[in-house]
């Protein structure tokens, strides 16, 4: 019978088969009897024997010396080998054993690894016993609000807000785990106890630190929080909140939704590029001015943010060096230096011009600012800010630039005093400029803005915002969504949707495009005509525009969870039977 060595899996049960394969074909080729052998591993003859049969296995040193030896036999029989596909094959497979399984009786045997595991079992054993106790005191706390907050938006103790507070409170109802007995007393761990399959005692055991949960009752117990991981609630210590968010699941219903109007969305995208209708849907963006922005804005917010920044780091660098001058006379000393001049009128690529300069001084500035940040914090060169803040000439040219852009002196001077108070406030996060950056519309090689593809991101963004609120701070060049406000998001969603819709009955329509049965183009289609309702249903119900005033018109009836739930059927319908091939 011929074995494929290759495909044998590395484990006891192989290691007899490979060594016996090894011993006929090393006595047949060299005359290496299994004596000889066994002499120079200083075993005896019976002891090979029994691991040939498989009688037992060899321990550390044995695997150690058998390893040694084929290693050496390998070497010095290379070439004898080399011209035997088979025993090559073999010898091999039984070197990659004996490695694997050496490295892994040394790290058993390691002291070190050892005491590392023992620390980490009580670092587990301590993680879980306060994570245990503080979901019991979270059960408790939640059972006590249950009557007085169930129906009011708001919480003094719980984060959770509006419909979210309410899943909580009707999940942890459904699981049993607030309810009170008889005498109005809550019993949350008589509740754990019982759905756990375990007395109240282990619960008290748990809680107070005595016992710790076997490997399938952790699982149990993450299954329960909605922890995928078996030791997931003793990896670190969960608090008080961290427990609301495990008692709800609209945010994953709501990133389903959000997936498949993702999914539905880039095949739009996908079949409107391949049907060659891209050239037309930009015209008619461009014609009817579809997008919301002007098409420098995004531009010239980051421009602004960039050489806000810019200020602010010399600044800051400033006031960590021995300087007897005030700031503003030195940043205007530095900047109509002769090489600053030179470097404005004499050099390309020194202004805010594109997005690439953009990235490009963007880049310098968050340098800046870690230099400067680990010299403060951390105690590192001084040198380095100097280097990369205070003789950096491409700063100075920026600063200069932002500086004749205003009229005056006084006007500079009074925004550097109100940016000055900005940044002193422990409230202000500086968003790095790189990543702001990211934020920026897509471009062509001209540096003019790429209309069809600016639709495209606008569409998205959309569709992100009619849900979520707007947050400038980290996306500032995303005000114009902020300033049209929730009515003008869902309003231009329906426009941005119109326009697309009609762009695919067009190609739908064309007699000039041959839909061949089983083309791409034809797939594409297909799936967009039928998931056609399913994707405009949730891409205007799923809205919190439509869900306050759902809410407010039919307060009693009305539950966002619910319909979540719903669209979320109507997802999972579509999706079994268009994809149950």
């Amino acid at each position: 019978m011929i074995i494929c060595y290759n495909e044998l899996m590395i484990n006891k049960q192989q290691f007899p088969i490979l060594l016996s394969s090894f011993l006929q074909i090393i006595k047949k080729k060299f005359g290496i009897t299994s004596k000889l052998l066994a002499n120079d591993l200083k075993i005896s003859k019976n002891t090979l024997t029994n691991w040939k049969k498989g009688i037992y296995y060899p321990n550390t040193g044995s695997i150690g010396k058998l390893y040694d030896y084929v290693c050496q036999f390998k070497i010095k029989y290379s070439y004898a080998i080399s011209k035997d596909y088979y025993f090559s094959n073999l010898i091999e497979d039984l070197d990659n054993l004996l490695s694997i399984e050496f490295d892994r009786l040394l790290d058993e045997s390691n002291p070190y690894k050892i005491l590392n595991q023992k620390i980490l079992l009580e670092e587990r054993k301590s993680n879980f016993q306060k994570s245990f106790h503080n979901l019991i005191d979270f059960l408790s706390h939640v059972s006590k609000l249950f009557d007085s907050e169930y129906d009011d938006n708001e919480s003094i103790d719980l984060k959770l807000r509006d419909y979210q507070k309410r899943e909580m409170f009707d999940k942890l109802l459904e699981l049993k785990l607030i309810t009170k007995n008889q005498n109005g007393r809550i019993t949350t761990q008589k509740n754990l106890a019982k759905i756990l399959n375990v007395s109240e005692a282990q619960i008290s055991r748990w809680k107070n630190g005595k016992d710790y949960p076997s490997p399938g009752r952790l699982i149990q117990i993450g299954k329960l929080l909605d922890l995928n991981s078996d030791i997931s609630i003793a990896l670190r210590e969960y608090k008080f909140h961290d427990f609301e968010s495990m008692f709800i699941n609209s945010p994953s219903l709501s990133s389903n939704l959000e997936t498949f109007q993702q999914y539905y969305f880039n095949k739009i995208k996908k079949f409107i590029e391949i049907s060659g209708y891209e050239n037309n849907l930009k015209s008619k963006i461009i014609e009817d001015n579809y997008l919301i922005f002007n098409e420098n804005e995004d531009l010239n917010e980051v421009q602004t943010i960039i050489f806000r920044d810019c200020i602010m780091l010399l600044a800051k660098a400033f006031e960590v060096t021995e300087n007897e001058d005030g700031f503003l006379n030195w940043l205007y000393k530095e900047v109509q230096k002769e090489k600053i001049n030179i470097l404005m009128h004499g050099m390309l690529g020194q202004k805010l011009d594109t997005v690439e300069d953009c990235y490009k001084f963007a880049e310098q500035i968050d340098d800046g600012y870690k230099f400067l940040n680990n010299y403060i914090y951390s105690g590192e060169n001084l040198e380095l800010v100097k280097d990369y803040v205070l003789d950096n000439h491409s700063l100075f040219v920026l600063s200069k630039e932002f500086i004749d852009s205003f009229l005056n002196k006084d006007d500079f001077e009074a925004w550097f005093k109100s940016t000055e108070v900005l940044f002193k406030n422990k409230k202000f996060f500086r968003q790095q400029c790189q990543n702001i950056c990211n934020a920026l519309n897509n471009r062509n090689e001209d540096n003019s803005l790429n209309y069809l593809e600016a639709f495209y991101n606008q569409f998205w963004i959309l569709i992100l915002y009619k849900n979520k609120s707007v947050n400038l701070e980290f996306k500032p060049t995303q005000k114009a969504y902020l300033e049209i406000g929730e009515k003008g998001i869902l309003q231009n969603l329906k426009e941005d949707y119109s326009l697309l819709k009609n762009t695919l009955k067009e190609i739908y329509n064309d007699r000039n495009i041959k839909f061949e049965k089983d083309s791409i183009q034809c797939s594409l289609k297909s799936y967009l005509i039928d998931g056609e309702p399913v994707f405009e249903e949730i891409l205007f119900n799923d809205s919190s525009l439509i869900f306050d005033t759902k809410t407010k018109t039919n307060k009693n009836e009305f539950e966002i969870v619910e319909e979540k739930h719903r669209l979320n059927k109507k997802v999972r319908d579509f999706q079994n039977k268009y994809f149950k091939d």
